[in-house]
């Protein structure tokens, strides 16, 4: 009868260990007052590094591919808001839409309508959630490739404000530490039509 009984209350006590230890399956969450957000099974939580860089004539996308010579026309119906913000390849791999969001609340700014999935830019390496704003009318842009540099295309150009985050991740499980790192953002002043090298 003991040994039946012993049995029965370690196999209670096991039960109860494990019964806790599920309860506290996915209820971490990082500090109150700390930027993250979460991607997968894992709370990327970031803080700002340093101060913000400004960069001039920044190219966010081509309209087209460079062709050698000949004159063409393309049009244009849409265009990037002002505080759009993109992301390079590297980066890119870091930030989900929820990510975005939050990188915008921690900055202060707001970036207008944010896409469902992630835009890869034309030939400038970049990746963005912001959704373009179209014309009322869509624009022509006749391009005459003799009288410009070599690989020269028409595009969005913008300054921009490159941001950099260090960010560490953390188990949702159980708040383990699994990785950490850093990522920039580039955030748009009001973006312009120009020329730049698509290869350079």
């Amino acid at each position: 009868y003991m040994k039946t009984k012993t049995t029965v209350i370690t196999l209670f006590c096991a039960a109860a260990a494990t019964a806790i230890a599920f309860a506290g399956c996915g209820e971490y969450t990082p500090e109150e007052g700390t930027n993250y957000f979460k991607d997968g099974d894992i709370y990327r939580v970031f803080e700002q590094q340093g101060q913000a860089q400004e960069i001039k004539d920044f190219a966010l996308t081509s309209f087209f591919i460079p062709v050698q010579s000949g004159k063409y026309s393309c049009e244009v119906s849409d265009q990037y808001m002002e505080n759009s913000m993109f992301f390079d390849a590297d980066s890119a791999m870091l930030i989900n839409r929820e990510g975005a969001e939050a990188i915008y609340a921690a900055l202060g700014i707001s970036g207008g309508k944010l896409n469902e999935d992630m835009d890869s830019c034309y030939l400038t390496n970049l990746y963005t959630y912001n959704a373009k704003v179209s014309y009322s009318a869509s624009l022509i842009l006749t391009v005459d490739t003799a009288e410009l540099p070599e690989y020269t295309v028409y595009g969005e150009v913008a300054d921009v404000m490159k941001y950099t985050f260090a960010y560490t991740d953390y188990s949702a499980d159980d708040g383990t530490k699994t990785d950490e790192g850093t990522f920039s953002v580039y955030v748009s002043g009001e973006s312009r039509i120009d020329t730049f090298a698509a290869y350079d």
